[in-house]
């Protein structure tokens, strides 16, 4: 069964669905490394697929500064976690 997502905070709750975490996991501000490659994925649909701003982005983010966005944007990912972006695929 597929979801028909509409809005980013759709997509945001979607990802958190789907690897059994709570949506303030992702838009938190804890440092765990899996679940900061998660919010660095998101980040980078937002951008990408939703052509959202760092802004509009650092506000669904617990209101965080553009700049940090655009760090989580264009730091590499952690090559120890492979953690597949679309929110609806399988594991």
């Amino acid at each position: 069964m597929e979801q028909d997502i509409k809005t980013p905070e759709e997509f945001i709750a979607a990802v958190a669905t789907k690897y059994k975490l709570k949506v303030t996991d992702i838009t938190g501000r804890t440092r765990e490394k899996y679940l900061v490659d998660i919010r660095r994925k998101v980040v980078r649909a937002l951008r990408n697929d939703w052509h959202l701003t760092y802004p509009h982005i650092g506000h669904l983010l617990d209101d965080r500064d553009f700049s940090t966005i655009i760090h989580l944007y264009k730091n590499q990912e952690s090559p120890e976690y492979n953690v597949p972006l679309d929110p609806l695929s399988t594991v």
